[in-house]
């Protein structure tokens, strides 16, 4: 019985690659984005493509995103200051709402839902916000 237990534990932990990770071949996580800004929003995801910033200091709000040329394009951001962002699917804070924490990253908006279809399926952030504000 301790024999068949070892050999599916084994057969488990291969199949899930553990070994592996304990041999030193964990994932290694992705770099923090290198953002000298308060705020620093990105077209594509994990941190690259077009950047829009706000300085340290600086008011982080934009009511209407197309001013800037990014109006539905954000795919990453981040928030490197003591404040909440919050961001809308609309110009002018209107829409659906959505939060990013301080001091917060998030690499991939297509990973975050913003709300739930009438079918079940989540509808992600990446690509729909036009408006950010801080608040705090």
């Amino acid at each position: 019985m301790v024999v068949v237990v070892t050999l599916i534990t084994f057969i488990v932990l291969m199949t899930l690659g553990v070994f592996g990770l304990l041999a030193g071949g964990a994932p290694k996580a992705s770099a923090a984005p290198v953002c000298n800004a308060a705020l620093c929003m990105y077209s594509d995801a994990n941190y690259s493509g077009s950047t829009l910033t706000a300085a340290r200091g600086v008011s982080g709000d934009y009511p209407n995103l197309k001013e800037k040329g990014f109006n539905d394009a954000m795919s990453s951001m981040n928030n490197m200051v003591n404040h909440t962002q919050v961001f809308y699917s609309d110009a002018n804070g209107d829409g659906y709402r959505g939060y990013l924490p301080p001091y917060a990253y998030a690499p991939d908006l297509a990973n975050i839902a913003r709300t739930q279809s009438i079918f079940g399926n989540l509808i992600s952030w990446n690509d729909v916000i036009s408006s950010v504000y801080w608040i705090g």
